[in-house]
């Protein structure tokens, strides 16, 4: 199994990309087909195994905290997935 240090490493020299559409809420995400399936998964694997319980306004969300920013998993419109990134 992949350690914290390393995988924050991983995450943080990935290039990422600010969520401009969204700016009252800022953060930055990378797309699946940008980094490749087996680096993807390796991420997705390592955050849903570290969730916590957030507030974000008035709903209840999970997030992995690693260093200075909370990680977080979606899939976009064409199926693929996203990993996002927010400073705590």
């Amino acid at each position: 199994m992949i350690t914290k240090p390393k995988i924050q490493e991983i995450l943080e020299a990935q290039e990422w990309k600010f969520a401009s559409t969204m700016k009252t809420i800022p953060h930055w995400y990378i797309l699946e087909n940008k980094i490749g399936s087996k680096l993807f998964d390796m991420f997705v694997r390592y955050i849903n195994n570290n969730l916590i319980e957030s507030q974000f306004y008035r709903s209840k969300f999970y997030y992995c905290f690693l260093g200075e920013y909370k990680y977080w998993v979606m899939t976009i419109s064409d199926g693929s997935g996203i990993i996002n990134r927010a400073k705590v």
